[in-house]
């Protein structure tokens, strides 16, 4: 799904079903690719699960499957798991003191700047 052409056909079947000559209209308009490049990209997809299609008349009509969302709400739940789970973070792991952010430390009071580490002279 790191194929942008690929994510793009994603979000226009996640609306309904759609034609290839329509999603091949979409994707040449946004991305400048021939139907061919479009059709090669919609059979990845196809051979992975993602999508399917229907055949009617000289038409196809393809759609996401339904597998799909299943999948994808489950990795969503999954990731959001790990993320409440961080490690490292106050926020996930309050209870621990020795993860709290650090106190900043104090500004020094009535030192001079440019004399720091450094002798002064009175006189």
């Amino acid at each position: 799904m790191s194929e942008p052409i690929r994510r793009r056909l994603i979000e226009v079947l996640a609306s309904g079903e759609h034609t290839s000559t329509n999603l091949a209209e979409v994707i040449s308009a946004e991305f400048g690719v021939s139907r061919g490049a479009m059709q090669n990209h919609l059979r990845i997809l196809r051979e992975n699960g993602w999508v399917d299609f229907r055949q009617e008349e000289s038409s196809r009509f393809y759609h996401l499957e339904e597998l799909v969302w299943r999948s994808m709400d489950a990795d969503v739940k999954h990731l959001k798991n790990l993320w409440k789970q961080r490690i490292g973070t106050y926020e996930a792991n309050d209870d621990a003191p020795w993860l709290k952010p650090p106190r900043r430390a104090r500004e020094r009071t009535g030192a001079r700047k440019g004399l720091r580490g450094r002798r002064r002279l009175d006189t």
